[in-house]
């Protein structure tokens, strides 16, 4: 999907999906793209994606601590809520 269609549809990307580039160099060529499509957008609709973003991490910030904890063994789900109001 290219920045402008951000938010137009949901994908959600889960271990079971698989990994989105099939090595490193692709997945660095991808953000490269991405940068540059991002970058031609109008400022007013990448303040509109970064809002967007902000509040999808706001009404997933419980399972986003609980995934970093369970993925890194490390930490407090409570703590690290706390951590993401900040």
């Amino acid at each position: 999907m290219s920045p402008a269609g951000v938010g137009s549809s949901r994908t959600e990307l889960t271990a079971a999906s698989g990994p989105l580039f099939d090595s490193v160099d692709e997945a660095v060529s991808g953000a490269e793209e991405a940068q540059r499509a991002l970058m031609a957008l109008p400022l007013e609709r990448r303040k509109e994606i970064i809002a967007s973003i902000r509040r999808v991490c706001t009404e997933r910030m419980d399972e986003l601590a609980q995934l970093a904890v369970s993925e890194t063994g490390m930490g407090i789900v409570a703590d690290k809520v706390q951590k993401n109001l900040l």
